[in-house]
């Protein structure tokens, strides 16, 4: 409405497919879902993880101080954080720049302690000859988690940031066109919200089918 379009001018729809919250992710998918069976026109899931790191990026450039020489620069690397609970987090690993991202390492529910060591092992492994200078900016939900990210680390010299942010849907149906342009859709009836992990209810369903 506020675009001045109406649905049947809508070529596509696309959905943050997860991981986060359970009912959120859930409904948002059921809703993508069913507006693209009842449009006839494609469904195209993103990752969420990867829509917060974008919009994330943007958000801590814009908000760096003009005299940084790196303020107009989107991060080396983006590390969108969800907070999973019990020192847990959604998270994984993209490279942005202008405004393009590539994902790096994949989505998951990750121990927050253990993911930042992975990373530190990342650095190392993708820059062997001990290459420093490079940027590794954390977003989304990172208030819980400040002094973690903070405390001292081997990240053999990389300049380490935090940048509170939200999803946008701006963001997700920026990755939804870049899909959709590419000739890439999915099946209204198969595409599936990616939850990481069973919700606590099912897993202890299954645990008490086991005993």
């Amino acid at each position: 409405e506020t675009a001045g379009v109406t649905m049947r001018e809508i070529d596509g729809i696309g959905v943050g497919v997860g991981p986060g919250s359970y009912t959120g992710v859930r409904i948002g998918a059921s809703v993508a879902k069913t507006l693209a069976w009842t449009l006839n026109v494609p469904v195209i899931g993103v990752s969420s993880l990867e829509a917060m790191a974008l919009g994330g990026a943007e958000a801590a450039a814009s908000d760096s101080p003009k005299s940084d020489s790196a303020s107009h620069e989107s991060p080396v690397w983006v590390v969108p954080l969800m907070n999973a609970r019990r020192g847990h987090v959604y998270t994984g690993l993209y490279a942005i720049r202008d405004g393009i991202s590539r994902c790096l390492l994949p989505d998951g529910n990750r121990p927050l302690t253990e993911w930042l060591d992975k990373l530190s092992e990342e650095i190392a492994v993708r820059h062997p000859d001990g290459q420093d200078g490079g940027a590794i900016c954390f977003v989304g939900e990172t208030g819980p988690f400040t002094d973690v990210l903070h405390a001292p680390r081997d990240w053999r010299g990389w300049r380490i940031t935090a940048a509170e942010t939200v999803i946008r849907a701006y963001d997700a149906g920026r990755l939804a066109a870049r899909r959709w342009l590419n000739g890439e859709q999915d099946e209204p009836h198969t595409l599936a919200p990616n939850y990481t992990q069973l919700a606590e209810a099912e897993a202890k369903f299954l645990a008490r089918r086991q005993r």
